[in-house]
This record gives structure tokens, sequence and C-alpha cells, in this order.
């Protein structure tokens, strides 16, 4: 399934990425496989439940990562006042 994905999304990106992480064997691939039907799932009762579109920023933890990092390094660049 992720072999075959034609499209670089998200969720094939997290799944190879989770795959890689749980060490690149069929085990891996079955738990991948698993994980990305969970996130559907999820996302799919979260769009029906509260009748809102797919929102693919809400689920990009790159941007999310980027921002915390952005936000601590403001954060160490504040001058200390007394």
């Amino acid at each position: 399934m992720l072999q075959q994905a034609k499209s670089d999304n998200e969720l094939v990106r997290w799944g190879r990425m989770y795959r890689a992480r749980n060490g690149n064997s069929s085990g891996a691939h079955n738990m991948a496989v698993s994980a990305i039907a969970k996130r559907l799932i999820l996302s799919i009762w979260h769009m029906l439940s509260k009748k809102e579109p797919y929102n693919t920023e809400k689920y990009d933890y790159a941007v999310k990562e980027n921002q915390a990092q952005q936000e601590i390094k403001k954060l160490l660049n504040i001058p200390e006042t007394l």
C-alpha cells in the first residue's frame, strides 16, 4: 500500500516515516498501514461530527514543529529586562 501510492501526500509521508521508525520489516509495514487506517477513520469521524471539511494544516505536523521552533527562537532572543 505504501509503495503503490501515486501521490506523495501527508498520509503517505507519515506512513513511510512510521514504517522506517519501526524497522522497515513486513511487520512494520502492517503497523504503518493500521496506523494510517486509524488516522483516516479519526479524520472522517471529526469531519462528520463537526460538519467541517478536511483541513490539512490542522494535521501538518511539520508546520507545527516549524512554528514551535520559531517561537522558541523568539523567546531566546528576548533581552532580559529587570
